[in-house]
């Protein structure tokens, strides 16, 4: 967000729109990447596994 913001302000963008397109796509393959325990029940061990990569999220 930061590099899209300063490519907007900036007089010769490319440069920082390079670097956000960049950082956009490591911040998405992280994402789809990671995996997150999850306790179902409360006893304190993990009952599954689940990739919020994966998931479509949605704010209601």
């Amino acid at each position: 967000m930061i590099y899209n913001a300063m490519a907007a302000a900036a007089t010769e963008p490319a440069r920082f729109s390079v670097r956000a397109d960049l950082y956009e796509r490591l911040y998405r393959r992280a994402l789809r990447q990671a995996q997150v325990d999850i306790d179902l029940d409360g006893d304190g061990r993990a009952d599954a596994r689940r990739s919020p990569g994966l998931l479509r999220m949605i704010r209601t």
